[in-house]
């Protein structure tokens, strides 16, 4: 009786493997026989015994699905495999002989006799392959797992005794069922699929029975993780299970060598635990008890010395400007990658006594204005794996922020020209900047694009539009934005019309300078490109890197005649070229 309760722990333990493939494709089968009964609907009698039969079935197949999915797999699968393979044929051989029953089944003809009377025979043969199939499956687990429950043996063994006399009962039924008139093939074929559909709610009732009975043992416990090394305030977590589903309680241990006797850590009983300063340089272990299914325990090898905590030994500089409402953070810790928490403190005086800021405990504060005239400090109490406190130097005195007051635009007001802020009181200088333009004088302004600076220089596209510049205090100003009054109405470039004659001697010569002539607007700005020719109608090439408004002619520049072309710049803009010079010569 034994044995035979482990030939059927086996026929559900091997399922894992490979039964989720074969019934994901005995569903789609049963779909389509559920298609086909369905155009037999008024052809053949006793449909709708069919269909209930197929829709039994299919829900058997998912509830099975589902259940064998949580079973621990063993090496046995391929009993249950071949068990398997024949079910499918089963299923296939009714899905074909449906498929000739819907053409001929009215008619009787001996074909569809024939065909029904084989398909009977197969299925008889592929009952009593199944059976043979589990009882190899039965002989092969029987020295593997003792569960040793004579109650549960019982029922087992009653279970397949049934299954087995309702498989021959329904093979008889549907052999005398083709006695009948025509119409009862259909109800031949219902009892095939009833006593597949059997043989699924047989092995759904044993996995649900073997899951609550059976035991898998405890075998495995992986070695502990939590670093490369085992620190106080750095957490250790428990290593993997075998089998890896297993259900267990933990417990950690200690001793004070690697090899002596640990003993139970009074309250870390979860599968992480943090080692505590007492635990420095002592070993950890831990034990795995299961539950549920799974009895045995397994205990991890043990972790190295567990280190101490690394002492903070300092901490950088507290950020500035000590100005109220402008916040403040903690400087670095010292060793690099501490971690630890903060506490803010205050004091009326630099070398007085600092009290606790309430509620001010991370790394950043921002003071508020009853800090106004106060010092501040800020002491860091290592956690995890460093210990100890360390606290700043003190800020300056806090202080309120320098309201500005005003900024003005000044420069002038055309395309090309340098527009500059300046902001009031006098000698601010942390200040940011941000330009803006806009069609009227009161209309919506635009921030600038990368205009930022205090400086902005006025593009084309802002001709006969107006300019204002925001100014927003930083550092010991900050907290205070103030817009500067609009500009007028931007000018665009003035052209330049006119370059008055070169002067230089009352002969261009070689060696003695030339000068450009005015411009005309006077003031106008522009760059200039020297010229020489050959002759008064040929063309004139730049003279390379002469460039200023001044030029002293070569040796090569000999007999041919000079000109100097100006090209307007800033708010200038246009191209003249002035008359040629007479030919130059060289000087006595």
């Amino acid at each position: 009786m034994k044995k035979l309760l482990f030939g059927v722990l086996t026929f559900a333990l091997i399922i894992t493997s490979c039964v989720k493939d074969d019934l994901a494709d005995l569903d789609k089968k049963i779909d389509d026989l559920k298609t086909q009964i369905t155009a037999l609907a008024e052809k053949v009698a006793g449909v709708a015994t069919l269909q209930t039969g197929l829709t039994a079935a299919q829900a058997q197949l998912t509830a099975l699905t589902t259940a064998v999915a949580a079973i621990p797999g063993t090496d046995a699968t391929d009993a249950l495999s071949a068990s398997l393979a024949i079910l499918t044929a089963d299923v296939n051989s009714i899905s074909t002989a449906l498929g000739t029953l819907a053409i001929d089944v009215v008619a009787g003809t001996a074909s569809t006799q024939a065909l029904v009377t084989q398909l009977i025979a197969t299925t008889a043969a592929n009952q009593t392959a199944t059976l043979a199939r589990v009882a190899t499956a039965q002989a092969a687990l029987t020295a593997a797992i003792a569960v040793g429950d004579s109650t549960l043996a019982a029922t087992l063994t009653t279970e397949l005794a049934a299954a087995a006399l309702a498989n021959a009962t329904a093979i008889t039924a549907a052999q005398e069922a083709l006695t009948l008139d025509n119409t009862d093939q259909s109800t031949a074929l219902t009892l095939l699929i009833q006593a597949m559909s059997d043989q699924l709610a047989l092995a759904q009732a044993d996995i649900a029975v073997i899951l609550a009975n059976t035991t898998f043992s405890l075998t495995e416990i992986a070695a502990i993780t939590g670093g490369t090394t085992a620190q106080v305030g750095a957490t250790l977590t428990a290593g993997a299970l075998t089998p890896t589903n297993a259900t267990v309680t933990y417990q950690w241990k200690i001793s004070a060598t690697a090899g002596g006797t640990y003993a139970d850590i009074a309250g870390a009983t979860t599968n992480k635990y943090t080692p505590v300063a007492g635990d420095a340089g002592k070993f950890i272990k831990v034990t795995a008890t299961g539950t549920g299914n799974y009895p045995g325990t397994a205990t991890s090898t043990a972790t190295a010395a567990v280190g101490a905590q690394t002492p903070l030994t300092g901490i950088g500089v507290i950020s500035s400007p000590s100005i109220v409402g402008v916040g403040l953070t903690a400087g670095a810790l010292t060793p690099t990658g501490a971690t630890a928490t903060y506490q803010w403190k205050i004091s009326a005086t630099a070398g007085g006594t600092y009290a606790d800021i309430a509620g001010a405990t991370t790394n950043k504060y921002t003071p508020v204005a009853g800090d106004a005239g106060k010092f501040i400090k800020v002491t860091a109490t290592g956690t995890g794996t460093y210990t100890g406190e360390v606290t700043s130097t003190a800020t300056s005195a806090i202080a309120y922020p320098v309201l500005l007051t005003g900024v003005a635009i000044t420069g002038t007001q055309q395309v090309g020209a340098i527009l500059t802020a300046t902001p009031s009181p006098a000698g601010v200088t942390s200040v940011t900047y941000q330009w803006q333009i806009s069609d009227a004088s009161d209309g919506t302004y635009a921030d600038i694009t990368d205009a930022t600076t205090n400086k902005y220089t006025l593009a084309d596209g802002d001709a006969n539009k107006y300019i204002k510049v925001v100014a927003l205090g930083t550092g010991d100003y900050t907290g205070t934005s103030v817009t500067s009054a609009a500009t007028g109405k931007i000018a665009a470039k003035v052209s330049i019309t006119a370059i008055a004659a070169i002067t230089g001697g009352t002969t261009a010569t070689v060696g003695v300078q030339l000068t450009a002539g005015a411009l005309t607007p006077t003031g106008a700005t522009a760059t200039y490109q020297w010229e020489s020719n050959t002759g008064a109608e040929g063309a004139y090439v730049a003279i390379a890197n002469a460039t200023t408004n001044k030029y002293t002619p070569v040796a090569a520049d000999a007999g041919k005649l000079i000109k100097v072309t100006a090209t307007g710049t800033g708010s200038y803009t246009g191209t003249v070229t002035s008359t040629a010079t007479a030919a130059v010569v060289i000087g006595k």
